[in-house]
């Protein structure tokens, strides 16, 4: 094993004929096929546990559009090797997808593969991976399974890895270990609570809204604000919508809180007749006419349709691309203003937006959490506002945390900044509070 270097080339390595490592020591990378097939060999026999780890490159879509497939299919070579060099000889890897590794460890305990994923990420983290066209960064997720305690196939193997990998990368810790059904269970007890809570507060009218400045660059004012949905609880407790939106989407009535979100947006519009706001909604409420209905309803009054911003996440933009245009479409007939939320977290390329009419896209938080420890992060940031700019879009930085990051941001051409340093959520004031819409009560 060896740890992570400053930096390491592009090229690849030939393999050794016959001795399972490449010229330059390290393990030979296995196909798909042989990978499984090595993994069934291994459960069939059972003679002792193993770990199994599923290795995905984080954002590569936006290295495919920003440099090309061929730094990307670089990219992916690099983090081949770094992954490699950090296993041993009695370890096996090999593709599970085109930007996926499946790593089978000798040792087969919980400890032993927290350690090995926790060192793979940080080879991975502290290189600087020196491509043809410039140097990168790259970042991975890793999700882990013990054999054949929690899997006795080399397909459900794979399959509850990649859902350890899936909630690594939602949860963006880094490693995430499969679940076994005990907690699963809790889990599930946990989602019918909170489902429970849902649906009382939709019912009894506890849903608000907290506003979160979004500051031009330009006059450093907040410009408007994003509209956040929060569930009050009967004890006054304020839960963030992080903690049951994906609940909700999942029983499928997220379309109640879209259209309550929409509600209270609609009210606070009315109320202050110079505020500009944005609305989150979920990537279901795109095929929803009911939504939509709602919207031109409220949108009567052309000046409140005029004030109004729908935030799309950018995951949801492409499940469906031919749905998503249309509701664009729709949306720009009633005259508001659209933008791609946490663009840079997942596979939407500038390729795939062109020809919709997108107004602004929020660059995801990950790239500015560490600006000014990671160049890296900046030159993706550059390249993106360039593209946006090409396009005719206005760019919004999401979680600027300091003063320093906000100037870095500014001089690199990003619009719109926000963040905690520009303020906190602030819960807005029910319809028959007194004084202002706003409270000093933050979330």
């Amino acid at each position: 094993m060896s740890g992570g270097s400053d930096i390491i080339g592009s090229a690849t390595s030939e393999t050794t004929s016959g001795t399972g490592y490449s010229a330059a020591g390290l393990p030979q990378i296995l196909s798909r096929d042989d990978l499984i097939e090595a993994l069934g060999r291994l459960l069939a026999l059972a003679q002792e546990p193993r770990a199994f780890l599923i290795v995905g490159i984080n954002d590569l879509a936006v290295t495919n559009d920003l440099f090309g497939f061929d730094i990307g299919d670089e990219l992916i070579a690099c983090v081949e090797r770094l992954i490699a060099a950090q296993l041993t000889a009695d370890d096996l890897i090999g593709r599970v997808a085109s930007n996926k590794f499946g790593i089978v460890l000798r040792a087969g305990d919980s400890h032993a593969m927290r350690e090995t994923a926790e060192r793979v990420l940080k080879a991975v983290y502290e290189t600087r991976i020196e491509t043809s066209e410039c140097r990168l960064a790259a970042s991975i997720s890793i999700g882990g399974i013990l054999l054949p305690e929690h899997a006795q196939t080399p397909e459900d193997a794979i399959l509850r890895g990649l859902r350890a990998l899936s909630a690594a990368k939602e949860t963006r810790e880094g490693f995430v270990a499969y679940q076994p059904c005990s907690i699963q269970d809790e889990q599930r007890r946990q989602n019918i609570r909170i489902a429970k809570d849902v649906a009382s507060a939709l019912e009894a009218g506890r849903m608000r809204l907290a506003l979160q400045p979004i500051v031009s660059t330009t006059t450093w004012e907040p410009a408007f604000y994003e509209a956040l949905l929060r569930m009050e609880l009967p004890n006054g407790e304020l839960v963030p919508a992080g903690r049951f939106v994906s609940i909700a989407e999942q029983l499928g009535f997220v379309r109640f809180l879209d259209r309550r979100g929409l509600e209270l947006a609609a009210e606070l519009l009315e109320q202050e007749p110079d505020l500009q706001l944005t609305l989150n909604v979920s990537g279901l409420t795109c095929s929803d006419p009911g939504w939509l209905a709602a919207l031109r309803h409220l949108a009567r009054n052309s000046r409140l349709a005029t004030r109004l911003m729908v935030e799309i996440t950018e995951t949801a933009a492409i499940h469906d691309l031919h749905q998503f245009r249309t509701f664009v479409d729709a949306l720009k007939e009633l005259g508001c203003r659209v933008a791609i939320d946490d663009f840079g977290a997942g596979y939407t390329s500038f390729r795939t937006l062109k020809g919709i009419a997108i107004d602004m896209v929020k660059i995801d938080g990950a790239f500015v959490l560490n600006l000014l420890r990671d160049s890296s992060d900046r030159f993706f940031i550059r390249a993106m506002v360039e593209l946006a700019g090409s396009l005719g879009m206005e760019t919004v930085a999401e979680w600027v945390g300091n003063e320093e990051t906000a100037l870095l941001l500014a001089e690199d051409g990003v619009d719109y900044l926000q963040g905690f340093h520009f303020g906190q959520p602030a819960i807005v004031a029910k319809p028959n509070d007194p004084g202002s819409a706003f409270t000093s009560e933050t979330f």
